[in-house]
């Protein structure tokens, strides 16, 4: 099983790199990816990644506070989302929490690395995609058990090595995430098949709005990202690779 582990600076290297080494110790039939090992030198780099994106079963984008509005990570994501038909791209949080995580990126169930619950879950949905040679849940859980802390101090003896740069933390203000929600709530009431037919769905829009500036409710009628269908068609990308070139420079980080 192919699992694409995407990555764009120095700190979400270092991880995706443990990561390459330590996800086939806990579930030995997976085969992860990672550009900057895999790639040979004087390979048509992209060629290659394409390939990756487009055979891929399963997809890491290691976010750190720096790099979640990366148009490289982004363009990979969308690549990944656009495979399949059940999330199957996992947002791995490594120095970042889960309100600061914009659009599209949010849209999908974050992990925190730091967290071995959230983790460990993050392993069962892996595993539940090998099908018949999915490991069982109980032998999963003793592998986890024993391999927990070893990977944990790696990761973080992994990003000890990076240089510190000073970084403005991204904090989403309450204007910003009421509106991600007024956004999901939208795309709940226009989606045809919607299993949501019971919410009051009006109420909740109109308390919504209260608590967002009154000067400011001409912007609630802009297209927001999140207002793309939820159930059918979850992410609102840059698409991968068919339809969309890569933006300038990809890859070089």
């Amino acid at each position: 099983m192919k699992v694409f582990i995407s990555w764009s600076g120095e700190e979400s290297c270092a991880v995706a790199q443990v990561l390459r080494t330590q996800l086939p110790c806990v579930i030995n039939a997976v085969k992860p990816f990672v550009s900057s090992e895999d790639i040979e030198k004087g390979a048509a780099w992209f060629q290659q990644i394409g390939t990756e994106l487009g055979s891929s079963d399963f997809g890491i984008l290691c976010l750190t506070n720096a790099n979640q509005n990366s148009k490289w990570v982004q363009f990979e994501a969308g690549a990944l989302a656009g495979r399949f038909q059940k999330a199957r791209v996992a947002p791995l949080l490594i120095d970042t929490t889960p309100t600061s995580i914009k659009p599209p990126l949010s849209q999908f169930q974050l992990t925190d690395i730091n967290s071995r619950e959230d983790f460990y879950k993050l392993l069962l949905s892996i595993n539940s995609c090998l099908g018949e040679e999915a490991l069982a849940q109980e032998t999963l859980q003793e592998i986890f058990n024993n391999w927990w802390n070893s990977f944990h101090q790696k990761v973080k003896a992994a990003i000890a090595k990076i240089p510190k740069k000073e970084a403005k933390t991204v904090t989403r203000s309450e204007r910003d995430l009421l509106e991600e929600i007024l956004g999901i709530v939208r795309s709940l009431r226009s989606n045809e098949n919607s299993d949501f037919e019971d919410i009051k769905l009006p109420a909740l829009i109109a308390e919504l709005k209260r608590k967002i500036t009154p000067s400011n409710q001409g912007a609630l009628e802009i297209n927001f990202p999140l207002s793309q269908t939820v159930a059918r068609h979850p992410i609102d990308f840059t698409p991968g690779i068919s339809g969309y070139t890569p933006p300038p420079n990809y890859g070089s980080e």
